[in-house]
């Protein structure tokens, strides 16, 4: 299972965006499945944010490239 995390680049789709985070973090080349879920902090109870976001859980698959660590991947 792969994991990534940060904020998108404007001009990329989600899928787009977690394909080239998982690259840059990982050296891993994956390919998008599916969407799983999505999370709108407005809809649940988190403290006051400065600015409006949502979480999107997407699925991939692993499908090649070299798993390396880096400044922000350790024990991968």
């Amino acid at each position: 299972m792969v994991f990534a995390r940060g904020g998108c680049d404007v001009g990329l789709s989600p899928s787009e965006n977690v394909v080239k985070k998982i690259k840059e973090e990982s050296g891993d080349d994956t390919a998008v499945k599916k969407l799983l879920a999505v999370m709108d902090y407005n809809k649940h109870p988190h403290p006051p944010q400065p600015y409006y976001y949502y979480k999107l859980y997407i699925e991939c698959e692993l499908i090649g490239g070299h798993t390396v660590n880096g400044i922000e991947t350790n024990d991968v």
